[in-house]
């Protein structure tokens, strides 16, 4: 059985070069990555993301079933995170341009998790998430897909049987 996780965020990586677009409000924002770019920039991603909610039922925006999550990782030495990672974001370094899969995952489980970075020692599920992760790749300006990423955890008991 996997442990899921408590944390309340989820780092996002970007491995391609795809477009940040800067420069317009969010509203705007979302109407001309729509008609020019077909939402492929990280902009409108964040955006969509941000605006998810407001397409479910009330009681499961109460519960926050589909806020925004993200915490977009720019740096392998950031210090400072947005949560929820929303738009506009300015240009940024990439760090992670061509990172693979298990490279990211490394990184993310040696640097977040409850007590790594991004942890606020107010609230006990505050920190970002060391075993899943998201990632805008290549694919992503093609069809608009992110790729999911979740480590199985299984305590020792359940991997016994």
């Amino acid at each position: 059985m996997a442990i899921p996780t408590i944390a309340q965020w989820y780092p996002l990586f970007v491995t391609a070069d795809l477009p940040v677009l800067v420069g317009y409000p969010s509203a705007a924002l979302m109407t001309f990555a729509n008609k020019t770019c077909r939402n492929k920039t990280i902009n409108a991603i964040l955006t969509k993301a941000t605006n998810e909610r407001e397409i479910h039922s009330e009681a499961d925006r109460e519960e926050g079933l589909f806020d925004n999550s993200w915490v977009l990782i720019t740096s392998r030495n950031q210090t400072d995170f947005q949560k929820p990672a929303t738009a506009p974001v300015e240009p940024f370094k990439r760090d992670f341009i061509g990172a693979t899969v298990d490279e990211l995952d490394e990184f993310v489980k040696a640097n977040f998790g409850e007590g790594g970075w991004g942890h606020s020692s107010h609230q006990s599920c505050d920190y970002i998430a060391s075993e899943v992760f998201s990632i805008l790749d290549a694919r992503t300006a093609e069809d608009e897909t992110l790729v999911f990423v979740i480590n199985d955890l299984v305590d020792t008991v359940n991997k016994a049987n």
